[in-house]
């Protein structure tokens, strides 16, 4: 598939990463909570949210903040 051998990565795998990116970078920036960031970046519910970042940062969204 051309998309898998331009990035590395299935479609779906693509699009979550960029959803983390974009959550991390919300975090760093201390005004929104875990909810609004996981709204904000399409996860339904903040559960979910929280399993896929730890699942792909290895920490969770509220130890990524208490890390900066």
């Amino acid at each position: 598939e051309l998309f898998v051998a331009k990035y590395k990565m299935s479609p779906v795998k693509y699009v979550t990463k960029m959803r983390i990116d974009y959550a991390k970078e919300l975090l760093i920036t201390n005004r929104y909570s875990v909810n609004e960031i996981a709204l904000m970046c399409g996860f339904e519910n903040v559960y979910y949210f929280s399993a896929v970042f730890k699942k792909t940062v290895g920490i969770s969204p509220k130890e990524y903040t208490k890390m900066l």
